[in-house]
């Protein structure tokens, strides 16, 4: 299974972990991987589904929420992808109470969105897989406009911090394109040179890690971003 995904053949993939589902029902690996494969083909009812199995096997699995809030994004149902994206989200079986959801209005990439409730929104998610799903609805192109009269340090940074969380936990190249997009229009942010001038040392090397995880390229418009960016 993992050999035809890596190679793109991923109904190939999907048999494959199929049948070890078959052969070891209670592996939450399989189930895991089916979901990623589903992903790939825009399958994202399948893939919620083995996520949802996936979690019920193992509830500490960072993939499966991570991968299922990718599964209900696929799906525009966003209010649910902003919920229940980290373990400590799960709900307790033996409670008789549930948790209502952070983030109460739904967003979607055409949603005009202003500073204030985007930081509003930014800051009622706890979890860099929750702030991520969020982001997700925010096209890139606008976070210039967005950011133009302020973007502080300190949300600059919390951004890197769940871009890095996403790489290390899913780094599919959709996802590196995806964050790198961000990364690109972030860079017309006005006055973003000076915001970066004032990072830290250690937050210069958040800064480097994030496009070293992004496989930048070394076109023109890549290497520009790279040095408002600080990052040679």
């Amino acid at each position: 299974g993992n050999a035809a995904f890596k190679a793109g053949d991923f109904p190939a993939a999907i048999g494959h972990y199929t049948a070890a589902v078959i052969a070891d029902p209670k592996n939450p690996t399989y189930t895991l991987n089916r979901a990623a494969a589903y992903l790939k083909l825009g399958k994202h009812v399948d893939a919620e589904r083995d996520c949802d199995a996936t979690i019920k096997l193992d509830s500490k699995n960072v993939k499966a929420w991570f991968r299922r809030g990718q599964a209900r994004s696929g799906q525009e149902k966003f209010m649910e992808a902003r919920e229940g994206t980290e373990p400590s989200a799960a709900p307790d079986p033996t409670s008789q109470h549930t948790t209502a959801p952070v983030v109460k209005q739904s967003a979607s990439k055409n949603t005009p969105l202003s500073l204030f409730n985007f930081v509003r929104s930014w800051d009622a998610l706890s979890s860099p897989q929750a702030r991520w799903t969020f982001l997700e609805s925010v096209h890139p192109t606008s976070l210039p406009s967005l950011f133009k009269t302020s973007l502080e340090t300190p949300l600059l940074v919390k951004m890197l911090e769940t871009f890095k969380v996403v790489l290390d936990n899913a780094p599919e190249v959709e996802v590196k394109e995806s964050i790198k997009t961000y990364l690109l229009n972030m860079a017309r942010v006005p006055r973003f040179t000076t915001i970066v001038l004032f990072m830290s040392k250690i937050e210069r090397q958040l800064v480097k890690e994030v496009w070293d995880g992004v496989d930048a390229g070394d076109d023109q418009v890549e290497r520009g971003a790279r040095k408002v960016w600080g990052v040679s």
